[in-house]
């Protein structure tokens, strides 16, 4: 049977194109969906106002992703992980990690997103690809600290700095 999808479907096609499928997929799930038309002349005529409306929403998307892109090529996040002296994490640092890290500075990022060939599992700056749409990516830096060393670090400038107030004052007026 040949139906006009109202809507992109992954497999099938999309919007606005004359596909063939079964006829039991056609009646019991697309035309029920309301994701598929039956082919007449009112059901061409319908199609092509849905079509340029879906085409305006989707530049309207691509600008905004693009727009996206961009600020996230200017975000940075770290992410604190125990790792030995040699810089290597006891554990890894994954994609969902990143997404969590790019969430609290301010970038929502879905993990599935975020494209590494390998889990992180040393320390160190890494740019991390992200894929927002079929042709935009953008990248992340991300740092990846160790943990323990900064608290070691906290600690030997806590001693030093007993003395004045200063470093407790660029503290609080951090970002």
């Amino acid at each position: 049977m040949k139906v006009i999808l109202r809507k992109s479907i992954e497999p099938l096609g999309r919007t606005g194109e004359v596909v063939d499928v079964a006829t039991g997929y056609a009646r019991n799930y697309l035309l029920p969906q309301r994701l598929a038309y039956t082919i007449n002349a009112d059901n061409l005529n319908r199609i092509e106002v849905d079509k340029a409306k879906f085409e305006e929403e989707e530049r309207k998307r691509v600008a905004d992703l693009r727009a996206f892109a961009e600020r996230i090529k200017t975000v940075s996040c770290s992410i604190e992980a125990k790792a030995s002296e040699e810089g290597h994490l006891y554990g890894s640092v994954t994609a969902a990690m990143i997404a969590e890290a790019a969430a609290a500075e301010g970038v929502e990022i879905e993990a599935r997103s975020i494209q590494l060939e390998k889990p992180i599992k040393e320390t160190g700056v890494f740019t991390v690809g992200v894929h927002l749409h079929a042709d935009i990516n953008s990248e992340l830096k991300v740092w990846v600290m160790d943990s323990s060393e900064e608290g070691k670090a906290d600690g030997e400038e806590g001693d030093d700095a007993t003395s004045g107030s200063e470093g407790d004052d660029t503290d609080g007026d951090a970002n």
